[in-house]
């Protein structure tokens, strides 16, 4: 079954993952949709931590052909949220950034230019170098922290942390 729509990754239970299922095999006709996916291009991201989360990204739409949603790229400002319907949507958006990091500003404006009904979780793909903000920014909402460091574990949230040394150049 899918709770809230939501369906990303492989080889995790809901258990694990507060009621976000992300099971190994799927139906490409599972739809996954209100999606808002931000991606950290702040300073202390290299461009290798970039193009790995973005790699993360069109693997999920890869896998989930009806996948819809939003994607932002944040640092101490965040960009507008972009609408995707399709893999070539997201190709089509270009990453910002390069300054500080804040998480709230994601956050802010996902809420800001999205009600909060369309929303069925949010995903932040970061090296984590920054301050966590406190847990109701998220408005109940389930957040998934994709991080590219394994010494940095959110506060809230469900964590996945990825190793940059599996990633080819």
């Amino acid at each position: 079954t899918i709770r809230n729509n939501i369906v990303l990754y492989k080889d995790y239970s809901e258990e694990e993952f507060d009621g976000i299922k992300m099971p190994s095999f799927c139906d490409p006709e599972d739809i996954v949709q209100h999606l808002v996916f931000w991606i950290d291009t702040s300073g202390s991201m290299g461009q290798r931590e970039i193009e790995m989360v973005y790699s993360e990204l069109l693997g999920a739409i890869q896998m989930f052909p009806k996948m819809t949603g939003w994607l932002g790229f944040f640092d101490a400002s965040a960009t507008d949220l972009h609408e995707f319907d399709t893999i070539d949507d997201v190709q089509n958006i270009s990453a910002i950034g390069g300054g500080g990091t804040s998480f709230n500003v994601g956050f802010e404006k996902t809420f800001e230019q999205l009600d909060e009904d369309e929303v069925t979780g949010i995903i932040y793909m970061t090296d984590g170098y920054c301050d966590f903000p406190d847990e109701s920014i998220a408005r109940g909402k389930p957040v998934l922290w994709i991080v590219t460091n394994d010494e940095i574990n959110p506060p809230f949230g469900t964590v996945i942390h990825l190793d940059p040394s599996e990633y080819n150049d």
